[in-house]
């Protein structure tokens, strides 16, 4: 692939969507033209998600929204027309799309199959417009074949959310009989929960919502709240993955790791982190990771592990004329986990 788009275009689409205009705005009916080039796409959307993570590029949170802003992250739809460079897929499959819908190619990053670091990348809501829309057009690369078992509304977040931790899990070396925490069940939790339990890990789920304990108890997991003394915990969880927004006094969750844990943050906290230096190198060696994503290769082996192992998404399924309301939902936190807009 080369940074700039190739310029044999097959045909130019106005795509009808909802978009908030501005910064804290509703969504309102809005349309735009894209043009479907020979390495593109198009896809008709079958169902998309709204979640926290587009309430907060509404609200411009990171600042880099590019506004008018059509939200979400996790797509899944049919082809119905492609480029004629477009090799690898076919009119008629079914494809996920992720955060991400593009990368060069050529750069450090990109030959080591790293997409997700690419300096060129583009994503949605940022660079591209989200999955609340009738039709998407993407580069064929990151539009990927879903198998049938995965063809439903409860798939959805896979494509983004998945993705981020699965990717965690398996480039942290996270592997069967490890005892592993997760913090914040919601959106990304709740899957990270589902793909630990699926891979043999003592898993527990760290959250202070009762509703979601009680959930959470009755699925089979161990639970423990955020409120409860935790130093009976100390030093027996080989790794604790992140997926919350809410503060923490993160001295009390390092302690909990054993002197070779890692703390995996792919949630974002409000405030600055900080915690005692001491506690990852006086007798231990403990870690404090990120994780952004995945890259195509990881969203291949992420999408054929769920289809083998059943990992679904625990969703509340919605019409697209009620995204207002879905997103007044998610503010207020009526949405325990995820909500998915069906066409």
């Amino acid at each position: 692939m080369d940074d700039a788009r190739t310029t044999c275009y097959t045909s130019t689409m106005e795509i009808h969507a909802l978009a908030s205009l501005s910064k804290n705005k509703s969504l309102v009916p809005y349309s735009y033209n894209k043009e479907i080039t020979s390495e593109d796409v198009l896809i008709k959307v079958k169902y998309r998600t709204l979640s926290n993570s587009d309430v907060l590029f509404i609200d411009d949170y990171w600042g880099n929204t590019a506004f008018p802003v059509v939200p979400s992250e996790d797509v899944i739809g049919e082809v119905i027309k492609k480029g004629n460079a477009v090799k690898n897929l076919h009119v008629g499959d079914f494809v996920g799309i992720g955060y991400e819908v593009y990368s060069c190619g050529r750069c450090e990053y990109c030959k080591k199959g790293l997409e997700q670091f690419c300096q060129k990348q583009r994503n949605l809501r940022i660079h591209e417009q989200g999955g609340l829309s009738d039709y998407m057009i993407v580069h064929h690369d990151f539009a990927f074949p879903i198998p049938q078992e995965l063809q439903r509304p409860e798939a959805t977040p896979l494509f983004c959310a998945g993705l981020t931790v699965y990717s965690a899990i398996v480039n942290n070396a996270i592997s069967k009989r490890m005892k592993v925490g997760v913090i914040g069940i919601g959106r990304l939790g709740h899957l990270a929960l589902k793909f630990l339990k699926s891979m043999g890990c003592e898993t527990v789920a760290f959250t202070g919502d009762l509703t979601k304990q009680n959930d959470l108890k009755t699925k089979g997991f161990e639970v423990i709240d955020l409120k409860e003394e935790l130093e009976k915990f100390n030093n027996s969880f080989d790794c604790i993955l992140y997926t919350s927004t809410i503060d923490l006094n993160w001295d009390d969750y390092l302690k909990l790791l054993k002197p070779t844990g890692k703390l995996c943050i792919v949630g974002f906290p409000q405030n600055q982190i900080s915690f005692s230096a001491g506690l990852l190198n006086d007798y231990s060696r403990r870690q404090i990771v990120g994780n952004f994503i995945g890259s195509r290769d990881d969203m291949k082996m992420m999408i054929a592990y769920a289809a083998k192992n059943n990992i679904l998404a625990d969703v509340d399924t919605f019409s697209f004329n009620e995204s207002n309301k879905v997103l007044g939902m998610v503010k207020d936190g009526g949405i325990p986990y995820i909500a998915v807009i069906k066409s």
